[in-house]
């Protein structure tokens, strides 16, 4: 049987091809990481209140930034 040994030429495309690649995800990465969102906007995304004061089944709201949250506590 005659082995067919690996030729130049193809060892280049490989090469070419995955210099190619590494360049596309080096180019794609900043443009998805730009998506993500900034860390103080994280830091607001939740918001914890003290609710143990409150009655059972009693509608509450509270105000932070201008933005309202309605909440209820619903076990006794």
């Amino acid at each position: 049987m005659s082995e067919k040994k690996p030729e130049r030429r193809e060892f280049l495309f490989t090469a070419s091809y995955a210099v190619g690649a590494v360049g596309v995800g080096a180019v794609v990465w900043p443009l998805v990481d730009q998506m993500n969102p900034d860390a103080s906007v994280k830091a607001l995304a939740s918001t914890e209140v003290d609710i143990s004061s409150v009655q059972s089944r009693k509608n509450n709201h509270c105000t932070l930034e201008r933005k309202t949250s309605f909440y209820q506590k619903k076990n006794s």
